[in-house]
């Protein structure tokens, strides 16, 4: 019975590893998403600022951007 009960111990300190494990990827990649779409659309609105673009210019900038982070997304 000893050896049953370190058993259901030891898997029970392997899930929690597992979920913590999992917890960690997520957020670190919600991070890195965040992160560059924040610089991404920043960076984007600077180049519209100082730049007189013409409109489809601008608008494949902004599709362009929106790519990117959904790149991002299925990436992280």
């Amino acid at each position: 019975m000893l050896h049953r009960e370190n058993l259901n111990a030891l898997k029970s300190q392997i899930l929690d590893t597992r979920r913590l494990w999992k917890q960690t990827i997520f957020w670190t990649g919600l991070a890195i998403v965040v992160v560059f779409s924040v610089g991404l659309l920043f960076s984007g609105a600077l180049i519209d600022l100082f730049l007189p673009l013409p409109s489809m210019i601008r608008i494949l900038l902004l599709a362009g951007l929106i790519g990117f982070v959904g790149f991002l997304c299925f990436k992280y």
